[in-house]
């Protein structure tokens, strides 16, 4: 079996890099890799690819090319194991709603201290190892 894989997604490329070093920790004592895309399309092929590996994705509200909302109606799919957190310079009530609708885990405010993003992290790769052992044990009676 595969190790899981965390998908970070961030078109800023120091913010990505920094992040992935805050996380490196949590993800060694969870067993999954890290995974980042500072271009959103082609995180977008990676994840229709591999969604199978896929324990949380985090990614940035405001992009470029694709922002991070559109990112997940692109991604979205009925039975979806995987978690989202959807990272935001400033957070409004539009962005709130439109991630409540989507099933998205979190929504955070990027100012954010790292060790409560990082928290959020640990517990929606948590939640979804959670939830996949209860579809195995549902899958073997």
């Amino acid at each position: 079996m595969s190790r899981k894989q965390i998908v970070l997604v961030d078109d800023d490329d120091a913010y990505l890099k920094a992040f992935v070093a805050y996380l490196q920790e949590m993800a060694e004592t969870a067993m999954v890799d890290i995974v980042t895309f500072a271009e959103p399309h082609t995180a977008l092929d990676y994840i229709h690819q591999n969604h199978e590996q896929i324990s949380v994705i985090v990614t940035d509200y405001s992009m470029n090319k694709l922002d991070g909302l559109e990112l997940i109606h692109l991604i979205e799919k009925p039975g979806r194991n995987y978690q989202i957190i959807l990272l935001s310079g400033q957070i409004n009530r539009t962005v709130t709603e439109t991630a409540r609708h989507l099933n998205i885990f979190d929504v955070i405010e990027k100012r954010t201290p790292t060790a409560e993003i990082i928290e959020s992290v640990r517990k929606a790769h948590s939640f979804y190892e959670n939830r996949q052992s209860r579809i195995l044990n549902i899958e073997e009676r």
